[in-house]
């Protein structure tokens, strides 16, 4: 809900329509313009406005209550997201009356919740679209760092090797 005439009663009506067009667009001028005030004067009345201290105080009033409200909104979405990616990964809750849930391995639902996150959050890189994320079940993790630690022996003795080579060609 808008800032209203009644919480602002020391607000003229062109005033108050004032902030509602600057909190809209803050660019002083238009609106002023769009408040009525004469195209001719709008730049110095728009300047003026902006220098009053009852507009100053309605227009922060307005950003505090604006960045209050997207505050709640964003913890709010956050919580959602995280109970969405926790039943993707599979769990067991208990619904309002008490009755246990089971919740499938879903990671569809757990990659595009994530996705959902970066975008909010901005952190999706320019050149891709979407964030991509491999979900695996515990034997395809403990598979896949094997072969990690694997590839780091090997890697670590190709480097001794290569010492060793380099020495008995000194």
């Amino acid at each position: 809900m808008p800032i209203s005439k009644e919480k602002n009663p020391e607000l003229t009506d062109k005033q108050y329509f004032f902030v509602i067009n600057y909190l809209k667009n803050p660019n002083a001028t238009d609106a002023a313009i769009k408040a009525g005030y004469k195209k001719s004067t709008a730049d110095a009345q728009g300047c003026t406005l902006l220098k009053n201290p009852k507009i100053v105080k309605a227009i922060e009033l307005e950003k505090k209550r604006k960045a209050y409200k997207l505050t709640w909104n964003v913890k709010k979405l956050i919580q959602h997201y995280e109970i969405l990616i926790r039943r993707s990964f599979g769990c067991i809750e208990e619904n309002e009356q008490g009755i246990p849930v089971e919740y499938a391995y879903d990671p569809k639902t757990a990659v595009s919740v994530l996705n959902s996150i970066a975008k909010l959050l901005g952190l999706n890189a320019p050149e891709k679209k979407e964030l991509t994320a491999v979900l695996l079940n515990p034997e395809q993790r403990e598979k896949l760092l094997l072969e990690a630690r694997k590839a780091r022996i090997e890697k670590i003795q190709k480097g001794k090797n290569q010492v060793i080579d380099a020495e008995l060609l000194e």
